[in-house]
Parts: structure tokens; C-alpha cells; sequence
């Protein structure tokens, strides 16, 4: 599986400014059929799963998408490969 971060900034016209009111946050999508999707929440209404910095998206993909294995960081691509056990 393959996972990244991907920061969104809103507001970006006030950038220029240096007291400008521009928010960021940070999603995680994952590749599926070649495609970068975003990761939602969803319940009856998907909603974003959005974190106010890297570190913290970083720890909740770890926490909730990745389990034993090991996991390749390159860039801000994660590829994650799952522990295969045979009894």
C-alpha cells in the first residue's frame, strides 16, 4: 500500500501579506489503481480527516494505517508492506 501527505493551503492570495489570514492543513490519501485518493471519514456524511501539521498526520497514518511490517519513506511517500506470516 502506498500512502503521502499532501498539505493544502487555503487562502493563498493573502500569502503575500505578512500579517495574511491563509490556514493549512494536512491530508493523507492513498494510491489505489494508480490513483491518489484522500482518506475520509465516512459515516453517513464523508467527512475530512485533517491535521494542523505534518508530524501529526504522520503519527495518525502510522497509528491507523500500518501495522507489523515495514514501512519505506521517500519523499513524502510512504510505501507500507505488510508482514507475512506462515504457519
Amino acid at each position: 500500500m502506498k500512502f503521502r501527505i499532501v498539505k493544502i493551503i487555503h487562502n493563498v492570495g493573502e500569502l503575500k501579506f505578512e500579517d495574511g489570514h491563509f490556514t493549512q492543513e494536512y491530508v493523507i490519501e492513498k494510491k489505489r489503481w494508480g490513483l491518489w485518493n484522500e482518506i475520509m471519514q465516512t459515516e453517513v456524511v464523508p467527512r475530512r480527516i485533517s491535521h494542523k501539521t505534518y508530524e501529526d498526520a504522520e503519527a495518525y497514518m502510522i497509528a491507523n494505517y500500518m501495522g507489523h511490517g515495514v514501512c519505506k519513506i521517500i519523499g513524502n511517500e510512504y510505501e507500507y508492506i505488510a508482514y507475512t506470516y506462515h504457519v
